[in-house]
This record gives C-alpha cells, sequence and structure tokens, in this order.
C-alpha cells in the first residue's frame, strides 16, 4: 500500500505506480480510478442501493456482488463474502487474460 506525500484531489495513477518498486510486486490492485481503461473487478452489495457500473464500463472482466442483483449479465459473477474466490479468479484472470472468462 501507497499513500500519497500530500493530499491530492485526483492523484495520478501512473505517478503513484512509479512509487512501487517492481521487483517486490507481481501484481498491483488498484482501488477507485473508476473512469481508467484497466480491466476491473466491480464489487457491489445490494444493500447499499447504488447503481452498478458494468452496463456502462466494457473494462469491468467480473461483478463480485451479495448475490442479489437486480439485472442479468453475462460477466463473471464473484461471491462477495468469500475472498478466496476473488482472489483465484484474479490468478486466473491474470494467469489467463485473453481467454473468456464466461
Amino acid at each position: 500500500m501507497t499513500e500519497t506525500p500530500e493530499p491530492q484531489e485526483d492523484p495520478d495513477l501512473n505517478y503513484l505506480i512509479a512509487q512501487l518498486d517492481p521487483q517486490r510486486l507481481g501484481l498491483i490492485i488498484i482501488e477507485g480510478f473508476k473512469q481508467i481503461p484497466f480491466p476491473k473487478i466491480e464489487f457491489h452489495r445490494s444493500s447499499t442501493e447504488q447503481p452498478l457500473l458494468f452496463p456502462n464500463d466494457p473494462y469491468i472482466i467480473a461483478l463480485a456482488h451479495d448475490g442479489k442483483l437486480t439485472c442479468a449479465t453475462s460477466l463473471q459473477q464473484l461471491a462477495i463474502n468469500n475472498p478466496q474466490c476473488v482472489a483465484d479468479f484474479i490468478i486466473d484472470y491474470c494467469n489467463n487474460p485473453d481467454s473468456e472468462k464466461a
């Protein structure tokens, strides 16, 4: 985990990544930055009553939720309360980024 030395309204993702030592990591997991085009897993709890992002974001590759979706999707669905399930999906995706995840 890394923090910026001074709070910024919109931190620059490339700047933050450049602060990391590539020799010490194999994967970067990013929270936020919803508007940047990179593969994402949307985490959604129905109790928040927030709208889903996936219908409008083609970079969402999977949907982790609590089992209470109000719409259909062909995205890979993951159990939000099962971290091992999410981790397994991430590992599989990293090992096979071009394969179909249906």
